[in-house]
């Protein structure tokens, strides 16, 4: 295990769209959070486990006062060897983001630092129907401040397909995104997940314009340098994701906190997400509440579909081959898989319907 993943579920405002485990009026708790996390890690950290990436996600991590960011970001210095980290991912918000957080993150991980901001779109009316409470203004002004601080691996989060959107708008953002040259971008199509605000007001998303928009996207990135190594991800050459293509390659990894997964021998556990429960029993007993114990056959049908999430796709196997021929000729007579030098990977056309092709190796 050489990657960790540490939640925090505080937002100032749950966004429309959001089923990420998150709490909103809650901030009183921050500090004791804190707390419940440094005893989870310190539990788990007697040998001091080397890690190569950190990412911090939520929620809304950017919404922690400096004081407690330091303090959490100590925590972490504190408790791991971080010799050989590569990759220090920190998830944030405009409206809570400032020059002295930034200052921070930029003093304790200077070398390792990557800072993910959450823009969605360039087009403040759109920013308001997603429940964003930040305009694209502030953004741009703390993109700006970033910047100027010295952080110089930034990723930029983007959505498409809302309602109202039109293809013309969409391409407005991506070239306002491409003109400030962030050396990531991550584009998602909006999905109204269940037990969301866009799920209770029966919003859907028009297919047919989000797919032109997905083929914009996959062709304007590319054309503008960014390599378009996974479905929903483009990065300048040497930006990827490193923490994230742990995930993708189906690879061990930690979660610390409330609702973190945990991917550690073959089993994938998650801590409970009642943040109450979390915060009486961090340190104290066990905080898994549910664990999955994957077999051989589990493991290999998850790594396929993880894989192929990556533009570069896969090895061919023998295993892999043996196990799946159906699937296999079947997308491969369809046009979504190819092979080519003993790897597999997805077409252009598969992208934008990956969801269904994937969900069937598993």
């Amino acid at each position: 295990m050489k990657s960790l993943y540490i939640h925090i579920p505080f937002c100032k405002k749950k966004c429309h769209y959001c089923d990420f485990t998150s709490f909103s009026g809650r901030e009183a708790l921050m500090p004791e959070y804190i707390d419940a996390l440094e005893r989870e890690i310190y539990l788990l950290t007697t040998n001091h486990y080397p890690l190569t990436t950190v990412f911090i996600g939520g929620g809304t991590p950017s919404i922690l006062s400096p004081q407690q960011l330091r303090r959490l970001l100590n925590i972490i210095k504190n408790n791991f060897d971080l010799t050989n980290l590569k990759e220090m991912t920190f998830e944030a918000n405009p409206e809570s983001l400032d020059r002295e957080k930034l200052s921070i993150l930029q003093e304790l991980f200077s070398e390792a630092i990557r800072l993910s901001i959450g823009l969605q779109c360039f087009d403040n009316k759109y920013l308001k129907d997603l429940g964003r409470i930040h305009s694209s203004e502030e953004f741009l002004d703390k993109y700006t401040q970033a910047r100027m601080l010295g952080i110089n691996n930034i990723n930029i989060d983007l959505i498409y397909g809302l309602p109202g959107q039109g293809l013309a708008q969409w391409q407005n953002t991506l070239q306002k995104t491409v003109a400030l040259k962030p050396e990531h971008i991550s584009a998602y199509c909006l999905t109204p997940a269940k037990g969301t605000m866009f799920d209770y007001n029966n919003v859907s998303v028009d297919e047919n314009i989000a797919s032109d928009m997905y083929k914009f996207t996959s062709e304007y990135l590319p054309a503008n340098g960014y390599g378009h190594y996974e479905i929903s991800n483009f990065a300048l050459s040497g930006r990827e994701c490193v923490h994230n293509k742990i995930y993708w390659g189906n690879k061990e990894y930690i979660g610390i906190g409330a609702s973190a997964v945990s991917y550690i021998n073959g089993v994938r556990s998650k801590n409970v997400a009642d943040l109450g429960a979390y915060l009486k029993d961090a340190g104290k007993k066990s905080l898994v509440e549910e664990s999955e114990s994957l077999d051989e056959e589990s493991k290999l049908g998850e790594t396929v579909m993880l894989g192929l999430r990556m533009r570069r796709g896969i090895e061919l196997t023998q295993q892999i081959e043996s196990k799946y021929t159906d699937i296999i000729t079947k997308y491969k007579n369809d046009g979504f898989l190819e092979i080519a030098d003993n790897r597999m990977f997805l077409t252009q056309k598969a992208l934008f319907v990956s969801n269904t092709i994937l969900a069937d190796f598993v």
